[in-house]
């Protein structure tokens, strides 16, 4: 009984920093960064749980108010630029929630991005991509019927760069190690990847772009 809860211990903690990790790279490609990350020992058979801290930069007004769904009649007195704006931020913030069930996923696979849709989400992160498509719906002139999947399609691609999942695994295992990472030591990883990233130019293109 014994072997068989440390072995589950083992795979919580492991699955949470698979997780973060994928939450901690699209925020970079997104043009973000993450201030901390740590897996804390629940102390319990589910094993870890696990604490992000990313920074959204200029975004994090917008940012907030999309991620808590608190008072979503803000989001109606915005002018057609400010939609626009607040349009382009959820669709980083979606890519950063699918990012992290698409890590643990792929990781699960192993390593393989070839997998089918749908893929297990996280509760949060399935709640808050929930809000995000509602109020996407809301603010978009244009009728868009796949906006999770094609989050989670698009985070697959991604993670199809061998560089990128490499990037990723390498970030999780020093987290496991390490159980906790400030900015330099998240910084320090992507750039021996030769990841470079400017926060005026993010990996994915945005909205007003013709980002999908």
């Amino acid at each position: 009984m014994e072997t068989v809860t440390t072995l589950s211990r083992t795979a919580a903690c492991e699955a949470g920093a698979y997780q973060e990790s994928g939450h901690i790279l699209f925020a970079y490609l997104c043009g973000y960064t993450c201030q901390e990350v740590q897996l804390i020992d629940a102390a319990n058979d589910a094993g870890f749980s696990s604490y992000v801290l990313l920074d959204y930069g200029r975004d994090s007004e917008l940012a907030y108010r999309i991620l808590s769904g608190e008072d979503p009649d803000y989001f109606d007195c915005l002018s057609l630029g400010q939609k626009m704006e607040a349009l382009d931020i959820i669709r980083r913030l979606a890519r950063i929630c699918c990012g992290g069930s698409v890590a643990l996923a792929v990781q699960a696979n192993g390593g393989n991005p070839l997998l089918a849709l749908p893929i297990r989400m996280e509760f949060t992160d399935l709640q808050r991509l929930d809000h995000m498509e509602q109020l996407n719906r809301k603010l978009s002139v244009a009728e868009e019927t796949e906006f999770t999947d094609t989050c989670l399609r698009e985070a697959l691609y991604m993670l199809s760069n061998i560089n990128l999942w490499e990037t990723l695994s390498d970030l999780a295992q020093r987290l496991l190690v390490n159980r906790q990472l400030d900015k330099n030591d998240i910084e320090e990883c992507l750039e021996a990847h030769g990841l470079i990233y400017e926060e005026a130019s993010p990996a994915f293109p945005s909205f007003e772009e013709g980002g999908a």
